[in-house]
């Protein structure tokens, strides 16, 4: 099995800096199948992982390689059971706090990105892929976000906001946009207040919630009840397990330093 860090450079990138490893990797692009294999020779996998979908294997892959180039750059070995864990866990909340990026995978049938598709770092500890659109697709895409950020009370400034940040458009394209889709679908800013939407509870808040809850924590019952409440498999269920029980381990060392 070859190491880690020479599968990652073998895909023609600097393992020196996983910011710079990923921007390269994201000027390229993959087949899901693709991004499988590479995520098995990289954690060393006895058989490629089952990805949900081609946005999800993207970000997983993504998350592996940061965290695996994370790992060796503070001199120890990582343990690459637990990269893999942790990228699965960071991966899984990524797509489920951005429903919309994956609706524009999906309305563009999905599944790949077009070639020069652009990463944005916004700092060390996260990285966010992101997916240009093909031509004609924009109103498709707006069109549906549109409606969908309309159904949940979303001001004039969100929609055009999420228009910019999502899909990529100028503030004055996005302002044409939500006025021709306004005049077409119909908007009223009496039914859409300014505030805010409540936040749903994401995938990752429900299982540390539930974790915190269960008085019961033994791996066992954790993984079956995170499997039943959570509608993921028994590996989905695994990681995230293991990522509550670190981070309540954490909390509680933390704890009981300061007392």
């Amino acid at each position: 099995m070859k190491a880690p860090l020479k599968v990652i450079s073998e895909l023609g990138v600097s393992t020196d800096s996983y910011i710079s490893a990923i921007q390269t990797l994201m000027q390229q692009d993959a087949d899901k199948s693709e991004y499988e294999k590479r995520i098995q020779e990289i954690i060393g996998l006895a058989e490629p992982p089952k990805c949900f979908s081609w946005f999800f294997a993207r970000a997983l892959f993504m998350y592996v390689v940061q965290e695996t180039i994370r790992g060796y750059s503070n001199g120890l070995i990582p343990d690459m059971e637990f990269v893999y864990e942790d990228s699965w866990v960071k991966a899984q909340t990524y797509v489920d706090n951005n429903p919309w990026n994956e609706t524009r995978f999906n309305i563009e049938h999905g599944l790949k990105a077009d070639a020069g598709a652009e990463i944005e770092v916004t700092d060390e500890s996260s990285v966010a892929p992101v997916t240009l659109i093909k031509k004609g697709g924009k109103k498709d895409v707006t069109e549906k976000l549109f409606r969908d950020l309309k159904t949940t009370g979303a001001s004039r400034q969100k929609i055009i906001d999420a228009f910019i940040q999502q899909v990529g458009m100028s503030k004055a394209g996005a302002t044409t946009y939500f006025h021709t889709l306004k005049k077409e679908l119909g908007f009223s800013e009496k039914n859409n207040p300014t505030e805010e939407a409540p936040k749903n509870e994401s995938k990752q808040e429900l299982a540390e919630r539930l974790y915190n809850e269960s008085e019961d924590k033994s791996k066992p019952t954790m993984i079956a009840l995170l499997t039943e409440k959570l509608g993921t498999s028994r590996l989905g269920a695994q990681t995230y397990y293991y990522a509550c029980k670190k981070k309540h381990e954490h909390a509680t060392s933390n704890s009981n330093t300061t007392t």
